[in-house]
């Protein structure tokens, strides 16, 4: 009977030994696969957790006309970002920003109370403003520069060249249609940052350069434009005409030398236009072409041998 107890106890010892071999042994596999096979996944995903990225936009091409005369370019403008974690007086601090920003001081402080790693107050602003938002040296507020769309000669093929947004994403005409090659791919500065979102004075300080966008070469000539835009603004005024549409095409190539519409509008101030302004309607609407199309019949009889020029 002894001898039987024994013999169980045995059983069942070798039986718990098994059963922590395998667990041990198991353990030991997901520990090694852990990190070793995922140790570059996880590494990454716990870098990524630290670092806090902010954006570097890419300049956009330039659109040139036909003889590289720039008709839309991106000029450098400062914008002001905020760290919220980093700002411990988030009152006092709004209070200060709104005596040089054109925002409201609620409206600031309620992107500095966000619950993100950092935040927009305001975008595009004029060299006088970003100075004297430098000059206040607030903690957890930064200053970035950012490129922004500029039509150098103004109203000059706006329906042509369309308009562009403060993110810098092309939103009507040419600028909206050759976006993905306009804009370019955008940068970042990344700063290693603790769980409160504070700077690690001796952590990761990345900065990963923009890819600015790819040119464009129209056939259109400024000069010519300039004539065109002109007469027809003239010619609605004349006949007390609502709106008016002026083509040149180079007949032998079809390059458009000229498209001129009016009324006009500014792209640099595009939102202090109504909207129906900014509509190409040369493209965008329906003609019946009337006596115009006569040129094509008289042309197609020509060539079929229906009729002579006698």
């Amino acid at each position: 009977m002894a001898r039987f107890a024994m013999t169980e106890i045995r059983r069942r010892i070798a039986a718990l030994f098994l059963i922590l071999m395998v667990g041990f042994t198991l353990l030991g596999l997901r520990l090694a696969y852990l990190q070793i096979v995922r140790n570059s996944w996880y590494r990454e995903k716990a870098l990524s957790q630290r670092l806090r990225p902010v954006p570097v936009d890419a300049k956009r091409g330039v659109i040139y006309d036909r003889n590289y005369q720039k008709l839309a370019v991106s000029v450098s403008a400062d914008a002001v970002y905020a760290t919220p974690s980093e700002i411990k007086d988030p009152e006092g601090t709004a209070a200060k920003l709104a005596q040089v920003l054109d925002l409201s001081q609620e409206e600031i402080l309620s992107r500095l109370t966000r619950k993100q790693a950092t935040v927009w107050i305001q975008r595009k602003l004029d060299p006088q403003t970003a100075r004297q938002v430098r000059n206040l040296r607030l903690p957890g507020i930064g200053l970035v520069e950012r490129p922004q769309r500029y039509y150098p000669h103004g109203e000059l093929a706006a329906h042509v060249l369309g308009i562009a947004g403060i993110d810098n994403q092309g939103l009507e005409g040419l600028e909206f249609f050759y976006d993905e090659y306009l804009r370019g791919t955008p940068g970042r500065v990344q700063a290693e940052r603790d769980a409160r979102g504070r700077e690690i004075p001796d952590g990761i300080h990345q900065f990963i350069p923009p890819q600015d966008g790819y040119d464009l070469v129209l056939t259109i000539d400024h000069v010519i434009q300039y004539i065109a835009e002109r007469e027809i603004e003239r010619a609605v005024q004349r006949t007390g005409s609502e709106r008016g549409a002026f083509i040149a095409m180079d007949p032998k190539t079809g390059e458009i030398l000229a498209w001129a519409l009016y009324p006009k509008f500014d792209p640099n101030n595009y939102q202090d236009y109504p909207a129906t302004n900014r509509r190409n309607f040369a493209i965008a609407d329906m003609y019946e072409p009337g006596s115009t199309f006569k040129i094509v019949t008289g042309s197609s009889a020509l060539d079929a041998g229906v009729v002579t020029l006698n």
